[in-house]
């Protein structure tokens, strides 16, 4: 039996690729739920280091002129992590995302990162063993959730957060 709670915090990074150690985060987003509501948004684009790829931008939306007057990561970050606190954190694929705050916070703050967590992607595997895609797009159409478009992290914590909501109904 999976035990949703009624407050949480779901969260969504944009990165420049899948290593959290090579590629660096370009947005930070995260919803604040309590009693299963929506009452808090943030949502902040990062500079990175590296030029942001083409590919990236092409899936994101995010390019190089749209974050070169941002602050980088080392600055934004304590800030993040104040909104997440100490909250059950929710995302789809969530390890994805803790594994580059983890690394950050290691990496740029000299602090250790550990969260309680709940993957939309996981639940949906067990509600729906026979299906063959998990992705955010498949769970949100499988489920009626009208997703705005893909990746843009406030967008995406609204549509896992919908997502998560309905599935609560199912379990």
């Amino acid at each position: 039996m999976i035990n949703i709670p009624e407050d949480y915090v779901v969260l969504d990074l944009e990165t420049t690729g899948l290593s959290p150690k090579e590629n660096e985060i370009i947005e930070l987003s995260a919803l604040r739920i309590r009693g299963r509501k929506v009452v808090e948004e943030y949502s902040k684009l990062v500079k990175p280091e590296a030029l942001i790829s083409e590919f990236i931008t092409n899936l994101t939306g995010i390019d190089n002129n749209l974050v070169k007057d941002e602050k980088g990561i080392a600055s934004i970050l304590p800030d993040f992590l104040s909104f997440v606190g100490k909250d059950v954190v929710v995302g789809h694929n969530v390890l994805f995302d803790l594994g580059f705050i983890s690394e950050n916070a290691n990496k740029h703050l000299n602090k250790k990162t550990f969260y309680k967590c709940l993957d939309t992607m996981k639940i949906s595997r067990e509600l729906f063993p026979n299906e063959k895609h998990h992705r955010l797009c498949d769970v949100s159409a499988r489920l009626n959730v009208k997703q705005e478009s893909a990746h843009r992290g406030l967008v995406d914590c609204y549509t896992t957060y919908k997502c998560l909501e309905v599935m609560r109904t199912m379990i």
